[in-house]
């Protein structure tokens, strides 16, 4: 009875580290618009790559709130600001060069992956002081501590983010087909005007933090 009790209750720690996953990946900022920007220029795959990018990035978080908590939240409120620029930098190359693309073909649309696209996500999820603080308000949140096995956690979150960029280029992906391309590339571009502008303030908060 007590070994099926152990699983009962692993189980339901993993299910909840599922959900962290999930409730990390979900809110709308620049790695959300740039899974949708590689969906729908490149196609599921691509999308689904990207995102993937940035689940290994809430995977890192989701490892650094169950086993560092006290030292690595401390590196991050000391040094937010220049975290803030860097990952502002980053994220306004990202978003001009999804600006200023100029065609795309249906061949590229549909089969094109590439390794820079993950990393791209990658980058700028590990950017974002934010999705620390948010991993640790999610932890909270589902009442994750010290006492759930900590290799379940971080697995359970990175299944959840997983399954959420698994869904929304899916869906994505599905809306994108009943799009031309030209309008798939006015889309490309505001998208990509947004994650720039998003950058800058990013790179103007971190230098006003600085100053």
């Amino acid at each position: 009875m007590l070994p099926f009790c152990i699983f009962v209750g692993s189980m339901f720690d993993v299910i909840k580290a599922i959900l962290v996953g999930i409730c990390a990946s979900a809110p709308l900022g620049p790695v959300c618009v740039l899974v949708l920007q590689k969906t729908l220029n490149y196609g599921r795959n691509a999308g689904f790559v990207t995102g993937l990018g940035s689940s290994l990035a809430d995977t890192l978080f989701a490892a650094v709130a169950v086993l560092a908590v006290a030292a690595v939240q401390k590196f991050i409120e000391d040094n937010s600001a220049i975290i803030m620029i860097a990952g502002g930098i980053i994220v306004i190359v990202v978003g001009i060069s999804m600006a200023v693309r100029k065609s795309m073909d249906q061949q590229t649309r549909v089969n094109k992956v590439s390794a820079r696209f993950p990393l791209q996500a990658f980058l700028m999820a590990l950017s974002n002081p934010g999705a620390l603080a948010l991993m640790f308000a999610l932890m909270l949140i589902f009442n994750i501590d010290a006492s759930c096995d900590k290799l379940l956690t971080i697995l359970g979150v990175a299944i959840g983010s997983t399954l959420w960029w698994m869904l929304i280029t899916a869906v994505s992906d599905k809306l994108g087909r009943k799009l031309n391309f030209g309008t798939l590339l006015k889309i490309n571009r505001i998208v990509g005007a947004l994650v720039a502008a998003f950058g800058l303030w990013m790179l103007t908060k971190g230098t006003l933090d600085i100053l």
